[in-house]
């Protein structure tokens, strides 16, 4: 358990920039403590709280441990980096490898954009009314016979 520790706690220093184990409350080391004990949770699922949150020199209780994993899920739902650096983080913890996982939410913007600028092409594209070149000539629409009554 302990290499599996130190072993985390370096791939979330490298993804974040910050030491979870320096004692301040600044955000950047709150969210990485976050992903740290949401990690750490997932991995020793039967250990307990309090043995998690003393894995870290600051001895955080588990009620500290509880509120932080809590905290993870809305920060991981509303915050696009704070879920982009978490997922970095458990694919290169568990070493998955493969494509990065696109955003959804961008990759449906621009879909969106693409479809619009597919709409106006068409619409360029699209023959005018087509006008006879004599008055003798009728164009008839598909919903009308030659009789010109509608079927």
């Amino acid at each position: 358990m302990k290499s599996e520790v130190k072993y985390l706690k370096g791939i979330v220093k490298k993804y974040t920039g910050v030491n979870v184990e320096s004692n301040t409350r600044k955000r950047e080391v709150v969210h990485a403590r976050r992903m740290y004990y949401k990690i750490m949770r997932e991995l020793y699922k039967k250990t307990s709280l309090k043995s998690i949150g003393e894995t870290l020199p600051l001895k955080q209780n588990h009620a500290t441990v509880l509120h932080q994993i809590n905290e993870f899920d809305i920060d991981y739902k509303q915050d696009r980096s704070f879920r982009k650096k978490f997922d970095n983080i458990r694919n290169s913890f568990y070493g998955l490898v493969g494509e990065p996982e696109v955003d959804l939410e961008e990759e449906n913007i621009r879909l969106r954009i693409e479809i619009a600028e597919l709409k106006k092409e068409v619409e360029y594209l699209r023959p005018r009314a087509i006008q006879p070149r004599n008055q003798q000539t009728k164009v008839y629409h598909c919903s009308e016979g030659i009789s010109g009554s509608i079927y």
